[in-house]
């Protein structure tokens, strides 16, 4: 049986129920990563499937959909946005930066989002500087 896997809403991959064993003992998967096998109605946390989670791996107690970068997320939206009106060189950096970190988080929509809001915001913030001047 292939065992489908999700993270941070993207397919990863298909594994056997012995690799999704093994890349959970290692740490590669956690219980809070989505699978979907034939015949199941939705995707679900592995946790929901005790077949294959190790027994020294207990489920999530809740499963974060940013993986951890809340904070950097809110941030960087924050400082992209400010970008258009005050500093946009220093905002403007500050949220590329924090859409980086999102993305080395494992927040792949939100820091993608966050790296084009930045340099839109950033980018016309520059040019409203030069208009009213």
């Amino acid at each position: 049986m292939e065992i489908l896997i999700g993270r941070n809403g993207c397919r990863i991959a298909a594994f056997k129920e012995e690799q999704v064993r093994a890349l959970l003992k290692h740490e590669i998967l956690t219980s809070g990563d989505l699978f979907w096998f034939e015949g199941r109605e939705s995707w679900e946390p592995l946790s929901n499937f005790p077949e294959v989670l190790p027994h020294s791996i207990s489920p999530p107690a809740a499963v974060s959909t940013t993986g951890g970068a809340g904070k950097v997320i809110l941030a960087g939206y924050i400082c992209s946005a400010i970008s258009i009106l005050l500093a946009p060189l220093l905002f403007g950096i500050a949220g590329l930066v924090l859409g980086i970190l999102a993305l080395r988080r494992g927040a792949t929509g939100h820091g993608t989002a966050i790296i084009a809001l930045s340099v839109t915001c950033s980018v016309s913030g520059f040019l409203l500087g030069m208009v009213m001047l």
